[in-house]
């Protein structure tokens, strides 16, 4: 498994909130006060992480970012670029709708025990859907849809070469826009990381599905959402380079 270890410097400048809103050092998941049981058990509580391996979910918290979080902080603003997940694991955020800015803002959700926020931007969703603020000072974790992807490329998916053949009963789809697409594969279907949550849900528990993408951990990453889903996917290494088969040809 890769390193992950950054530096300080490198942790405050990939952190989610202002350096002001921040207080002290890092924080380990180890000496945040909520035990690690606890914290990946919020993990699984969402929809993307609910089949997660114990491994996993080891790699998973030591490679998040931590930091303590002063009264007042907002985590991430509704309509906002959002591109990581956040475990807040201690203190108390509210979940707001905005309408005429902060001070009017609709009060959706308080939230006093750990949760986790944003798990959608994993998917490439890159809207935020809500506002959250701290009410108090607390622990927040968060990562990044790059390093998630990378852990999961580095261990968490079976992957086939694009040379190696594929038996003819299997299904294999290009993750990724339509326009991206190779001309070789025009024929298969096309599934946007976007799209992926309803495609799981039209797609039958009994196939086998080959994700091809025009990188490796785009790849890996829509295998690993397919498989948490119950789904047998596999993650094509090359893929943009697969000569497929006759009878692969015309899939869409």
């Amino acid at each position: 498994m890769q390193s992950m270890t950054k530096s300080k410097s490198e942790m405050f400048r990939s952190f989610i909130v202002p350096r002001r809103f921040m207080r002290g050092a890092s924080v380990s998941v180890d000496a945040c006060g909520v035990s690690r049981e606890v914290l990946i058990a919020t993990l699984r509580r969402t929809e993307l992480l609910c089949n997660m391996p114990d491994t996993m979910a080891d790699v998973l918290l030591n490679a998040m970012v931590g930091r303590r979080i002063r009264k007042g902080a907002v985590l991430f603003r509704e309509g906002s670029r959002g591109d990581s997940l956040v475990l807040k694991a201690s203190g108390t955020a509210q979940v707001l709708q905005l309408s005429s800015g902060l001070a009017n803002a609709r009060v959706l959700a308080t939230l006093i025990e750990p949760a986790v926020l944003g798990q959608e931007s994993l998917y490439g969703v890159d809207k935020r859907s809500m506002t959250v603020r701290m009410l108090n000072e607390g622990t927040v974790f968060h990562m990044r849809r790059g390093i998630f992807a990378d852990l999961v490329a580095d261990g968490f998916v079976n992957w086939v070469g694009a040379d190696e053949i594929l038996p003819q009963d299997k299904k294999v789809v290009w993750i990724g826009e339509a326009r991206t697409r190779p001309r070789a594969m025009q024929g298969i279907a096309c599934v946007s990381i976007d799209y992926l949550k309803r495609y799981i849900r039209e797609t039958s528990s009994g196939e086998t599905i080959y994700c091809c993408s025009r990188d490796d951990t785009t790849a890996a990453f829509a295998a690993f959402l397919l498989a948490q889903r119950g789904l047998d996917a596999i993650a094509v290494r090359n893929g943009r380079k697969l000569a497929l088969p006759n009878h692969l040809a015309d899939q869409e």
